[in-house]
């Protein structure tokens, strides 16, 4: 990641914290694809779900969240699980 700015390096890591933390609490219940938002997929995910913004996290092709809020994310999360159980 040598010559990339200092923020996105920062944002790198934190994204890249979080994603371990997600994968750590839920293990197998949850599928995490992390794709890069230049990418042709990237391309095609962002015209889709109409993401703008990033990090933005789609939670069973249903439901999107943009932004840094753990709790938000967790939140989304729970509902995804449940609602798959019922």
């Amino acid at each position: 990641m040598a010559g990339y700015p200092e923020e996105m390096m920062e944002e790198h890591l934190r994204l890249s914290e979080w994603i371990a933390d997600i994968s750590r609490q839920y293990g197998p219940q949850i599928e995490i694809w992390v794709i890069d938002p230049q990418s042709g997929l990237g391309l095609w995910k962002a015209l889709r779900y109409w993401i703008r913004k990033y990090p933005t996290f789609v939670v069973n092709g249903k439901e999107k969240y943009t932004g840094w809020d753990k709790t938000a994310l967790n939140e989304i999360l729970q509902k995804s699980l449940k609602e798959n159980l019922q």
